[in-house]
């Protein structure tokens, strides 16, 4: 997949970024806070690597198993 046109395998969640600048990303597990993801969810934690602005875009996808 990609972020113009995102896809996920059965049983996955897919995150693509399309741009972005000064940040690190990671899709996280909210279970444990390590990253990942569950069946019973995920969040992507967005963090910015200086003092000036940031930003990010994309898509996701996700397909039931």
């Amino acid at each position: 997949g990609s972020s113009s046109a995102p896809s996920a395998l059965p049983g996955h969640l897919c995150v693509y970024e399309d741009f972005g600048t000064q940040r690190t990303g990671y899709v996280i597990n909210p279970l444990t806070g390590n990253t990942g993801s569950t069946k019973w969810g995920a969040y992507v934690d967005i963090q910015a690597t200086s003092a000036t602005a940031f930003y990010t875009a994309g898509t996701w996808a996700v397909t039931a198993p």
